[in-house]
């Protein structure tokens, strides 16, 4: 619990939808300025976005490689959530 008030997580989430969009319209253009594959720029975004829809939207203009490549990394990044947090949860019982 952070104890946060509903305009302070009403804020959050608007944000998080901001700069989500805001990335899937800019990222498509990064692949041109460092000469990226779309091996290397389907694992970037799937590195760096926030949300499986928004990968997909914003690897899809540069190739099928990307939207794989990058939507595979992306589900598992969401499949480490939990055991990271069991990890992160046993850790913190051992130490404390």
């Amino acid at each position: 619990m952070i104890g946060a008030d509903g305009e302070d997580v009403a804020a959050s989430i608007a944000f998080t939808a901001v700069v989500g969009v805001l990335v899937v319209l800019g990222l498509p253009f990064l692949p041109a300025l460092p000469h990226m594959s779309g091996i290397q720029y389907g694992v970037l975004a799937g590195l760096t976005v926030y949300a499986v829809p928004q990968v997909l939207a914003a690897t899809a203009p540069v190739g099928t490689i990307a939207v794989q490549l990058g939507t595979l990394i992306k589900l598992i990044r969401v499949l480490m959530l939990g055991p990271v947090e069991v990890g992160v949860t046993e850790e913190r019982k051992s130490v404390g």
